[in-house]
């Protein structure tokens, strides 16, 4: 059942949107609507087939120390490509079919890829909608930046080697080379950039979704887990980590496997 849920989940391409906060999806699809709407665009539909999609739920949510908030559940389930103009970069939104129905929100939570991959071959290789979507959780996966970082808003192929087109991309088929056209996190140097591409995806998902801000995890594969680890340190505010390893790793440098 698993591996059907995932092939599903894998058939549906990429939203197409428009937003009105900075925040936009890829190729903006103008849709006759009254409110903030999004087209999603599925395999063998051309976009005036796409299902329109519009905020059909509004709740009311109060995070943990924090007061309540109206919150809509925008988007559709699925994948989303969302691109953050004013910082040029961008993530993956997973929305499950049916998300969990707390008072305080969904739970979210940010995963972050290795070296020379990309989110897709995250999701792919670990699986991570899967259990998003047996939980009822909500999922964000960003992309890092290659070493010039000239692919901050390089929509879907931007961490993916320049022989893999869409399809294969989206399915995490083939790595890029280690070289400067792979994207990788700058977990040696200068990380302030990731740190505030982390402040940003927890505010866009507090303003259009209704994540319960007091239950932001992040977790990630290869150097994207020595990453989480430094977001986790950095930006404890945010995310939610009790593990005494973490706060030991925070104590001490350690030397990323890549």
């Amino acid at each position: 059942m698993h591996a059907k849920m995932f092939l599903h989940l894998f058939s549906v391409a990429v939203s197409v949107a428009g937003d009105h906060s900075g925040a936009v999806e890829v190729e903006s699809v103008e849709v006759a609507c009254d409110r903030e709407c999004a087209v999603a665009i599925r395999d063998g539909q051309t976009e005036d087939e796409g299902i329109a999609m519009i905020q059909v739920e509004a709740r009311t949510v109060s995070s943990r120390g924090s007061s309540s908030r109206t919150c809509t559940e925008t988007y559709s389930p699925g994948m989303h490509l969302i691109q953050l103009a004013d910082l040029q970069r961008q993530f993956l939104l997973f929305v499950p079919n049916e998300t969990v129905q707390d008072p305080g929100g969904t739970p979210l939570v940010v995963g972050y890829h290795g070296h020379s991959d990309s989110p897709w071959y995250l999701n792919q290789a670990v699986g991570l909608s899967i259990l998003l979507e047996r939980y009822g959780w909500l999922g964000m996966f960003p992309f890092a930046l290659n070493e010039n970082a000239t692919n901050g808003l390089g929509g879907i192929l931007a961490c993916c080697p320049p022989d893999c087109d869409e399809d294969c991309c989206r399915n995490g088929r083939h790595l890029n080379v280690k070289d400067g056209t792979a994207c990788g996190w700058n977990t040696m140097g200068n990380i302030e950039s990731d740190l505030v591409l982390a402040d940003a995806m927890v505010d866009w998902a507090r303003e259009h979704t209704c994540t319960d801000t007091s239950k932001v995890f992040a977790t990630g594969f290869s150097s994207g887990g020595f990453e989480s680890n430094l977001v986790g340190c950095h930006r404890a505010n945010l995310f939610r980590h009790n593990s005494q390893k973490i706060v030991e790793f925070c104590q001490k440098s350690i030397e990323p496997i890549l």
